[in-house]
This record gives structure tokens, sequence and C-alpha cells, in this order.
């Protein structure tokens, strides 16, 4: 995937540099994205000690230091929210409980040693991702030293959030192209998840994300994209190459004025 592209290198160019420019594709409806929200999955484990659940006080139940932790993840998006504000594109940054395990149902009359809660917390910019891990190691070990559990904090992935320069030449050429075969003004939005771009963007490549489709039909049973968006999105991906790289066009089938802008090179 984009992670093996990055670390072979195939998004340099002969000189070494980083490519000028890339278009990520996904369900944007035709929007120009020029942000996407960060994303870091995180897994922590509460480990207390195994008991009879007839006998809970041989042991220590771990639920009750992440049932805490829970509540604490609540306060502590309701300070972000506050500290940040909505983002015009990407709306709030959101820490979200997704999964919780402490045993099964076959065994409910057993007090588990461990118990785990997953985290999908997502991000805009202005949050650091560094000190938001500093924040959650720090409440983990207070509530240690409280609850006497011992915890682990596992980072399963940490994608930064992207913000690209309104003045780049790759969105110049998006801009030009959507004039002339949407026939109508760029309109922008921002990507509530991430994407390849991501890793493209840390490599220093100015991403947009662009794409046919509802942005909230991805994941769902009944994902879809309609014929005549795809084809059109197609057309979208091939006059924004054309201009970016240098190629005026000068004809439109929505008689727009011809495209002006000066992207970069590649």
């Amino acid at each position: 995937g984009i992670k093996r592209i990055v670390a072979d290198g195939y998004h340099l160019r002969t000189d070494g540099r980083p490519a000028d420019g890339a278009i990520i594709c996904e369900p944007e409806e035709l929007e120009l994205c020029l942000f996407q929200r960060g994303g870091i999955r995180v897994a922590v484990t509460f480990t207390g000690r195994q008991a009879h659940g007839a006998m809970p006080y041989a042991g220590l139940n771990p639920i009750p230091a992440l049932a805490r932790f829970i509540l604490e993840l609540r306060d502590l998006q309701g300070v972000l929210q506050t500290r940040l504000g909505e983002h015009p594109m990407l709306g709030h940054a959101w820490i979200t409980p997704t999964v919780l395990s402490a045993g099964s149902l076959p065994q409910l009359n057993v007090m588990h040693a461990d118990a785990l809660v997953a985290l999908d917390i997502r991000t805009v910019p202005g949050v650091s991702h560094d000190e938001l891990h500093a924040t959650l190691r720090e409440i983990l070990t207070r509530l240690e030293v409280e609850e006497g559990v011992s915890t682990r904090y596992e980072i399963i992935d940490d994608r930064p959030w992207t913000q690209t320069a309104p003045d780049s030449g790759i969105v110049r050429a998006l801009e030009g192209a959507t004039r002339v075969v949407l026939g109508r003004e760029p309109r922008y939005g921002g990507v509530p998840g991430t994407t390849d771009g991501t890793f493209l963007h840390k490599a220093g490549v100015s991403i947009v994300t662009v794409g046919p489709g509802d942005r909230e039909i991805p994941h769902q049973i009944n994902e879809f994209v309609r014929v005549d968006e795809l084809v059109t999105s197609a057309r979208l991906y091939a006059a924004a190459g054309t201009v970016f790289l240098g190629t005026p066009l000068l004809e439109t089938t929505t008689k727009e004025a011809s495209i002006t802008s000066e992207p970069e090179r590649v």
C-alpha cells in the first residue's frame, strides 16, 4: 500500500525531491478537500487480579478503573473541543471508545484480571499528538495509583492531520479543472477520516482529496458510487493533471473561460 510506496521512495522525483502534488481519490462529493483530520488508534489494557465472582475481595477488578478512564476521556474531549472550537471544514476533535473487552458471557462468574478499551481519536489542526499521548498517559498513571491496577498503553496507529496551502500548484490545477469540467466554481470541504494522503503529506507531497460519492456512505452495507459521478471524476482528474503539467485547457463543454492559472511544474 501507500506505506510501502513511500518507504521505497516512489513518491520522489529523480532528483530526490518529493513530487509536487498528488490527488487523493476519496468519496468527497467532488469538493476539494485541503484539510483532513488526524487519526490515532490506541488500545489500553487495565490489569488487576483474577478472582471468583462470588469472592471479588480475593482479587482486584480492573473494570472500575477502566470506567473512570472512559469518563475522563469525555472530559478531555470537552476540553479539546472548547479550546480549539469547531474547525470550519473538519468540525470538532473526537475521542471515541469503540471496543470494550473483559471476559465473555460464559465466564460471567469470573472477575477477570484484564479489561481493554480501544479508542478511535480524530484530531484537527491545533492538536499536538505528542501532547495528547502524554495527557492520556498521565491519566493512566494517576489511575494506577488511585485504583491499584497496572496499565498498558499501545499505539496501534498514529496519522497526523493535514493542511494544504491554497496557493499550491495541485490546488490551482484542480480549481481550474473544476471550472471547466463541472462548469462551476470549486466547493471546498474537509476529510472526516484519514487517507493515503496522510503519508504523502508527511513525506512532503502537497495533496488534495477529491472524488465522487457521498462522504457518509463509506463502510456501510450499501456503499456505492454513481457511474456518472465516476466518469465526471475521471475527467476532472485528467483535466487537473493536464493543467498541472503546464498545458491549459482551451475548450470547454460548458462554455466556461479557459484556465489561466500558472501551476507549479513537476
